[in-house]
């Protein structure tokens, strides 16, 4: 998951999780690091990218078929007209990804120096 802030320009977070044994801990995290030294390393295929890219591009297309999606979009437009150029540029946005702009993102922000890594387990129970 990837979420930028609307209140903080040029901040946001990319959140890989599972829920999984604590001894498979260790297994995911080095996979993990596997695809992103991978996505740094290489362009995706166009396939990938399609099979990343069309999903989310007819979720968000339902999304907006929604009063749900327009009352939360719209709130705060009359006063920050930005908000609207948003919505218009999101979809395009979107369709203009390439396999070179996951590569370079996966360079700039991917790197293991840069990863922050949280591991929650269960508490031993009290015999």
């Amino acid at each position: 998951m990837m979420k930028n802030s609307r209140t903080f320009p040029g901040y946001g977070y990319f959140l890989a999780g599972t829920e999984l044994a604590p001894a498979k801990m260790p297994l995911f995290f080095s996979v993990t690091q596997s695809i992103a030294a991978d996505l740094q390393a290489q362009p995706i295929s166009a396939d990938e990218l399609d099979r990343a890219r069309n999903p989310s591009a007819e979720a968000m297309i339902a999304r907006r078929q929604s009063n749900a999606y327009w009352a939360g979009s719209l709130v705060g437009a009359q006063v920050d007209p930005r908000r609207l150029d948003i919505i218009r540029e999101t979809l395009p946005a979107l369709k203009r990804v390439t396999a070179a702009d996951v590569q370079r993102v996966a360079q700039t922000y991917l790197s293991e120096t840069k990863a922050w890594k949280a591991i929650v387990t269960p508490a031993s129970k009290p015999h």
